[in-house]
């Protein structure tokens, strides 16, 4: 059997354990597989906050359903699931996301140069379904969501 790529075993990890998560009102923040390291973390929220047991519940569930729908077999050999919050510096992923920290600040690396420049830490200062816009060094940019590589808040202490 092939492996599959990372970003495809995610968004699978994704589409079968969404129904159920939501159900108990959990909301994935991200979804990744790092396939070298056979790793795939899963960063929940949840309205109330998320505690060390809603992560090992989490983590029960999510095994038993990717085995029970076969997602599992398609990682080759054995691999570690990782299930947390998603802490101060939380990952900003979708949209909705960046809706919600409108006037935090937060670190945005991007794919591909966006007026000269790849890295971007600053106030988030507006947000909409295309593209957010974030104020470096009194400087406003507009970031379309598709060429960011990663983003996340500044924790706030």
């Amino acid at each position: 059997m092939t492996a599959d790529a990372p970003h495809d075993i995610a968004k699978d990890v994704e589409r079968a354990i969404l129904p159920v998560l939501e159900r108990d009102g959990f909301e994935i923040v991200l979804c990744e597989f790092v396939a070298r390291q056979k790793i795939l973390r899963l960063f929940i929220d949840h309205e109330r906050g998320v505690t060390v047991d809603d992560c090992a519940t989490v983590s029960r569930m999510v095994s038993d359903l990717l085995d029970a729908e076969g997602v599992s077999d398609r990682i080759s050999g054995r691999y570690h699931l990782e299930v947390s919050s998603p802490g101060l510096d939380r990952p900003l992923v979708k949209p909705a996301h960046f809706a919600r920290f409108v006037g935090r600040r937060v670190q945005v690396t991007t794919e591909v140069l966006v007026e000269g420049r790849r890295n971007f830490s600053g106030e988030l200062v507006a947000a909409n379904e295309q593209e957010f816009e974030v104020v470096v060094d009194a400087r406003r940019y507009a970031i379309a969501y598709g060429r960011v590589a990663r983003a996340k808040l500044v924790p706030e202490l």
